[in-house]
Formats: C-alpha cells, structure tokens, sequence
C-alpha cells in the first residue's frame, strides 16, 4: 500500500504512515504540527501528527482530491472531479465549506488576500474570496494550467499579488498525461497577473 513517509534533511526515516489510495497532494499546517495529504482515489484528505506519523483525523472531501494548500488555520483541497475546492479546520478536520470552480482544478494558492485556482480543462485561474468563499471571477489563460504559486510584491498604493501558474508545452490531446509526468519530459513555463 502507499504510505506517508518522514525523512530528516539529512535523508534519515523518521516514521512511515499508510495512507489512502493514490496519494495525491502533501501540506503541512502553520504550526508544523499537521501535516495533510489528499487521498485522492478515497475522496478524502488524511491529517497525521507531524512528529509521530499519527493518523489525526480524515475529512471527506469533492471527488479526487489533488492538490493541498495550507491557509489561515485551514486545508484547501482541489477537487479535480467535482470542479471544487474543500476547506477543512486544520485542527478538527471539519468541513467549513466549499469554493466552486472552474473544470478540473489542479492547484491552489493565496496572495493579496485572494484565493487562486487553476482551471485545467476551462484554461482559467478562479479567484475567491478566503474568507467568505465568494467567487471573484476568472481569468483566461492561453493554455491548460496545473501549478499555481503566489508571488506577492508590493506596488505603490498597498500590496498586490502576482500568481504564477505552469503549464506543459507539449501538444498531444491530453497536454499533461503523458506517463510518468511532463516534468520530466517537458519544457514548463507560464505566468498570469490577476
């Protein structure tokens, strides 16, 4: 089975976890004592104590959780299959809500007190708000995108943010199936003000 595992910089196991089918995206809360990852054949995001490899608790989330973000004492999961995101207490592993998005979210991040989704399918970044979860709008983008980071930088007037996505430049019908990953095999790049 698939499992969760703890290593010291050095390289050293540290502890070993099972997790759920197909393990997907890994987080690990503010405080450093969470850390979450997306069991995504299972619909669920898994919580183990940091230092001990402890199953703290399991949350349900949309169908096929991907990626894991850590915001504001909260989870964020991208749900690929139910064009969604689940926000999760950090603490509890209860449910608080949910963000709709755009088809297949891949990644999400926060910046300038927004949140961003990357749309794979709609070729769109969601943006929301994190506190109430109200959708602001989308942006288009040129091509699939399946990573978002936050840049934040300060401009005259206050702060603004700047999300940068990747995309796979390779042009196949399914841009980012290739087996094994495209980050191996493909040249990524890309970049989107909001």
């Amino acid at each position: 089975g698939s499992r969760l595992r703890c290593l010291t910089l050095a390289g050293d196991h540290v502890w070993a976890a099972p997790t759920g089918k197909a393990p997907a995206g890994v987080a690990l809360s503010g405080d450093g004592h969470i850390v979450a990852v997306a069991d995504r054949d299972d619909d669920r995001l898994s919580a183990y104590d940091a230092a001990t490899g402890r199953l703290v608790w399991q949350a349900a989330t949309g169908s096929h959780p991907y990626a894991v973000a850590y915001h504001d004492g909260r989870f964020w999961t991208t749900d690929v299959q139910s064009d969604s995101v689940t926000v999760i207490e950090a603490a509890s592993g209860r449910v608080t809500g949910r963000v709709e998005t755009g088809s297949h979210p891949y990644g999400v991040a926060f910046a300038a007190g927004k949140g961003f989704v990357t749309d794979q399918y709609a070729a769109t970044i969601s943006v929301f708000d994190p506190t109430t979860l109200r959708p602001l709008g989308r942006r288009l983008l040129l091509a699939a995108a399946r990573l978002l980071l936050p840049v934040p930088r300060l401009a005259a007037g206050g702060a603004r943010g700047r999300a940068i996505f990747w995309r796979c430049r390779h042009r196949g019908a399914d841009p980012c199936g290739v087996r094994g990953g495209c980050e191996a095999r493909h040249t990524w790049a890309g970049r989107a003000r909001v």
